[in-house]
């Protein structure tokens, strides 16, 4: 299986940028990482730089399909961030979310803490999305809300889960690997990007994108459109496998 990548990243309507994104791809895999560094707290770019870099590097050292090994790298990511936290008085309050998939070519596995999303679509269709650890999605399991009214729900930043919360953190990781089938696509984004793109809208880009590039940029259309004065931060990794 071969993985085409694109990243694309921007500060919004904020004076900097706290998200943070990366990948490696080789002949064993790849390895895909997206973190929102929390805009409330000071040197959340820290945070998520930090959470990016220490999944990329454990994955490099040991790229090893398994939930054990994915929930690994995101638990020495929290503990990086809070020895970071330990360290330096200026960074005691930093935080970030994840999202990361791993891949050993034949299948993929992912996990995640906060709001920051993967969406996996297969025959141009949506197959799984990630859960939010917010106070919205919870309303939402509790059938308070409805999914459609999550981008737009007075709750939807706050969060429940976050990377540097503690010396340990709950992970969310999906129940067992996905075989992967060829024109598969994944995409992996923070709140910032999937709060103006809705998923039929994501499927619509997809059909009409001849690379993981023009889907972003299709997508990006849309969100220029929508974005209001002062948005947050927006990041996106998409991935194409062929």
């Amino acid at each position: 299986m071969e993985f085409h990548t694109y990243t694309y990243t921007n500060k919004g309507g904020r004076p900097h940028n706290e998200d943070n994104l990366g990948y490696e791809v080789s002949s064993e895999g790849g390895i895909w990482a997206v973190a929102d560094g929390l805009g409330g707290h000071a040197y959340g770019e820290v945070a998520s730089k930090i959470a990016v870099d220490t999944i990329l590097s454990h994955f490099n050292a040991n790229l090893i399909l398994s939930k054990d090994n994915l929930e690994k790298s995101i638990q020495l990511a929290n503990g990086n961030i809070v020895k970071e936290q330990k360290a330096k008085v200026q960074y005691a309050a930093i935080r970030t979310t994840i999202v990361a998939a791993i891949s050993d070519n034949s299948q993929i596995m992912w996990a995640n803490v906060g709001d920051t999303r993967l969406y996996y679509f297969r025959n141009g269709s949506l197959l799984h999305v990630t859960p939010d650890h917010t106070v919205s999605y919870k309303a939402y399991l509790a059938n308070e809300i409805e999914y459609k009214h999550l981008r737009f729900h007075e709750d939807k930043s706050k969060l429940l889960r976050a990377l540097g919360n503690g010396e340990a953190c709950k992970i969310e990781t999906v129940k067992a690997a996905i075989p992967i089938e060829n024109g598969d696509a994944f995409l992996l984004c923070s709140d910032g990007f999937w709060e103006y793109i809705f998923e039929t809208e994501m499927e619509i880009d997809l059909a009409k994108a001849r690379s993981p590039k023009e889907w972003v940029q299709l997508m990006l259309l849309r969100h220029i459109r929508r974005a209001k004065p002062g948005n947050d931060n927006f990041s996106a990794l998409a991935v194409l496998a062929l």
